[in-house]
């Protein structure tokens, strides 16, 4: 398995940890920095609060009169300082919570596209499965964890039998160029020959194609691996089309 073993044959856990760190820094930066600039706001208004009221109760000490608008703005402050800096604490949990919460919903959602895909590289290619671990509480299956980890599985595996297969397809393609990337729609259609031709013992080629990769600049600015999963998903669909 050429792209689970560079993983560790572990099931999505070191591409989960890796993606999910970068991610989980990127996501956490704007909203920490949001959330640290209320606070700062915050503790700057309670303060000058602070100050105002200090000078309001030394100038009443001294026998002295405060114009009334100047407390009641000191008191306005200080009752708006204060939801502001709980505001600021809680902000970036909140947001990174939410962000999460989308990246689960997302992975569960993306999960079931490539299964077509899936389904006929893992019955050509059975010892490509990674190992099923974690699985054996219920609640695993929507657990974030169990859902990451299925969703990378499953993106590694339908990545090991491309690579896998894909000196079968330089022998469909061998009239084409065999340096330029398959088109989803073009692998499509080689694909399940391809696969019979496996299947059926047939020589293959020392030279492979790119099958389903990234375009030139696609995915500059986002994660790599997400642009990966899109041409995987559209080879998918590709193939499911053309049943």
């Amino acid at each position: 398995m050429v792209f689970g073993q560079l993983c560790g044959d572990v099931p999505g856990r070191a591409v989960e940890e890796d993606s999910g760190v970068d991610e989980g820094a990127r996501l956490a930066s704007r909203p920490l920095a949001t959330g640290l600039r209320m606070v700062a706001a915050a503790l700057a208004g309670m303060v000058l609060a602070s100050a105002v009221r200090e000078c309001v109760t030394l100038v009443r000490l001294l026998g002295g009169g405060v114009p009334h608008p100047v407390v009641t703005d000191a008191k306005l402050l200080l009752d708006l300082a204060i939801p502001l800096f709980v505001a600021g604490v809680v902000y970036p949990g909140l947001v990174t919570r939410w962000a999460s919460i989308r990246l689960w919903w997302h992975h569960g959602r993306v999960y079931h596209r490539p299964a077509p895909l899936w389904e006929a590289l893992h019955l050509a290619f059975p010892e490509d499965a990674l190992k099923r671990t974690g699985g054996g509480r219920r609640w695993d299956v929507l657990s974030p964890r169990g859902v990451h980890r299925r969703y990378y599985r499953r993106v590694i595996e339908c990545r090991d039998g491309l690579v896998r297969i894909s000196p079968y397809l330089a022998l469909e393609a061998a009239t084409a160029d065999a340096e330029a990337p398959l088109t989803p729609e073009v692998a499509a259609r080689q694909l399940r020959t391809a696969l019979r031709g496996y299947a059926s013992g047939e020589d293959a080629p020392s030279q492979a194609v790119p099958v389903a990769l990234p375009g030139e600049g696609e995915g500059e600015g986002e994660d790599r691996l997400e642009s990966d999963v899109r041409q995987v998903i559209r080879l998918s669909e590709a193939l499911t089309a053309q049943c």
